[in-house]
């Protein structure tokens, strides 16, 4: 896959080289055609020619927007193979796991979520990096849902995984897409924050605006024709435009804060509706993307062609700053005729528009899954079980592991109130093991595929206890900081529609160990009677008894092994209770001087 992007990298590197080249030329000509024909119409002018004048600038003025036309569109080009080319180094990006330049979705992490905070699902080096591949807020606010919250029913997973499967085999299309979102990237909810006030204050179109745009640009016009025949004054042309310069200043009222962000709306629009048209284009065969296309169908007029019309308004509205721009408004009203026309657009549309981002945010977020499964070949799409508490995972390994360094384990279980206790040495591989169990799990659920070579699993509700930590500013230790983590575990496995699978690392560590192992094996037992099953991570050997008293309770084990004075590990799970420790030579090696009898203490 590094080849692959790496070569679709240099492609549109080239092509953008091409294009920027292209648009340079046309910069020079639309220049040089510019003087041309203000020389020629100066001259005619200083020439008492009236009619040649009125020629020259009218043809003048055809083809310089002509020119503007044909330097947009050569400037598209290169705006969107630039932008195809920065989506496929941020592929290769994401294969090398650097992060630095990838959005870290931060805003959606939640320390109070039952599981967020612990899986590394946001931030630096995180699962939503891993997957984001979203330009608009409502992508990447669809993929933190897709990533927080528990599916209503495996159902809605399968037509999840099944649009993800279907854009899989689309590349060309998603990259096509997310280039076109990349027009302008925006981090927060920009384009209807800035329309919002707008949106929301409804209301008919001024019957006199109507009556204005039609009678003064003909009254103008003619007027404007006079001067030239030379059967009006001068004087007598500016007094007739006092009218429509009273009429702007209304409009230029209405329009101050909508010109000031003109630039930023066009961008954002044009954006939306390449978005929508792709979209619609597209022959959608899941029936979740066949639903979120349609809609887009659902009304009278296609979105794209609304949207479009609306960035033509917008777009006029951000030729304000063109010198020609002034002349043609008092002789046509533009600025009011930008109102009329954004007005009834409003009406037509406000009620629709929250619909279509939605339906982009929707196929962002299943495309940026389907590329995530792209780019990783040897993942597998999992296989969701109507048993409860079941899972069947083989040669699964974490996502954010590098893969030349991850080592992959197996593991199954099924059945309700099963607790699996995971002993081993420090650094043996206990909190990575319930991370990537639970990451993969996360992925499942969310219709992604996930990093294993098979798996199979039950629709749970997660919850995690591995990061607890104290808070200075509310006065909170670490340990009552792990009572409330627990405390919400209990409250979530009586509350929880879907059936609760946790997992605690290092259970109840910030207190003695004999509290710490009374108080661990009464909530193992107290979980046992409750809707959950779960793994429980420890250092407490005598946790490990619990097997022979409770057949719920499982041993499994990591282990490390000290050869020629150095520690090694296989990070493979083991069945039964670990024997091995490494503390002492971990502290040895810290420059700790253990002695043999501080040894057999420890």
């Amino acid at each position: 896959m590094k080849q692959y992007f790496l070569k679709q990298t240099k492609l549109f590197r080239n092509q953008f080289l091409a294009q920027q080249k292209k648009y340079a030329l046309w910069a020079a000509i639309r220049l040089t055609c510019f003087l041309l024909a203000a020389f020629v119409f100066f001259y005619f002018i200083s020439q008492r020619n009236a009619s040649l004048a009125a020629a020259s600038f009218i043809a003048g003025t055809a083809v310089f927007l002509v020119l503007i036309f044909i330097h947009q569109r050569v400037r598209q080009k290169r705006d969107f193979a630039r932008a195809l080319e920065a989506v496929n180094q941020e592929e290769l990006d994401r294969l090398e796991h650097r992060w630095e330049k990838l959005d870290r979705g931060e805003e959606f992490s939640d320390m109070q979520h039952p599981y967020a905070a612990d899986l590394d699902l946001f931030g630096k080096a995180s699962v939503y990096q891993q997957l984001n591949r979203c330009t608009t807020y409502y992508g990447r606010q669809k993929l933190s849902r897709f990533l927080l919250e528990i599916p209503r029913s495996s159902e809605a997973v399968l037509e999840r995984q099944q649009a993800v499967q279907e854009l899989s085999k689309l590349p060309e299309w998603c990259q096509g897409f997310q280039a076109s979102g990349k027009l302008s990237v925006e981090k927060e909810n920009d384009f209807l924050k800035t329309f919002g006030s707008w949106l929301s204050a409804s209301g008919p179109v001024p019957a006199w605006w109507r009556i204005a745009c039609l009678l003064f640009p003909a009254a103008n016009l003619c007027l404007f024709i006079a001067f030239f025949l030379n059967l009006i004054s001068l004087s007598g042309r500016t007094l007739g435009l006092i009218p429509s310069a009273i009429l702007l200043s209304v409009a230029n009222k209405r329009l101050k804060d909508y010109s000031l962000k003109a630039n930023l709306l066009k961008i954002h629009t044009q954006k939306y509706e390449h978005l929508i048209r792709k979209i619609e284009e597209f022959p959608a065969e899941s029936a979740y993307l066949q639903k979120k296309k349609g809609l887009l169908a659902s009304q009278e007029k296609k979105a794209s062609d609304q949207l479009k019309k609306l960035g033509q308004w917008v777009g006029l509205l951000n030729s304000r700053a063109n010198m020609l721009y002034p002349v043609l408004d008092l002789l046509f009203l533009l600025d009011l005729r930008i109102l009329w026309k954004m007005t009834e657009w409003k009406n037509d549309n406000h009620s629709n528009l929250e619909t279509w981002l939605q339906s982009i945010g929707a196929f962002e977020a299943i495309g940026s899954m389907a590329m995530f499964a792209f780019s990783h070949p040897n993942y597998c799409f999992p296989v969701f079980s109507e048993k409860a508490y079941q899972l069947q995972a083989e040669k699964m390994g974490h996502p954010l592991i590098v893969s030349s360094k991850r080592i992959t384990n197996s593991f199954a279980f099924e059945g309700k109130g099963e607790i699996f206790l995971i002993t081993g040495s420090n650094m043996s591989g206990k909190s990575t093991f319930l991370r990537t169990l639970a990451v993969n799990w996360v992925l499942a659920q969310a219709g992604s595929a996930v990093c294993a070579e098979s798996f199979q699993c039950s629709l749970v509700q997660l919850f995690t206890s591995m990061r607890t930590q104290d808070n200075l500013e509310e006065g909170t230790s670490s340990f009552y900081a792990e009572l409330k983590r627990i405390q919400l575990l209990l409250k979530l496995s009586e509350e929880s529609p879907a059936p609760v699978l946790f997992m605690l690392d290092e259970l109840l560590k910030g207190t003695n160990s004999l509290d710490r192992h009374t108080g661990a094996r009464a909530l193992i037992r107290q979980m046992h009677e409750k809707d959950c099953t779960g793994f429980v991570s420890t250092h407490d050997l005598e946790l490990g008894q619990l097997p022979g008293e409770n057949s719920f309770v499982h041993n499994y084990h990591f282990r490390s092994e000290i050869v020629e004075d150095r520690l090694f590990f296989d990070y493979q799970l083991h069945r039964g209770l670990c024997r091995s420790f490494n503390a002492s030579k971990l502290m040895e090696n810290s420059g700790i001087r253990i002695k043999p009898n501080d040894e057999k203490r420890s």
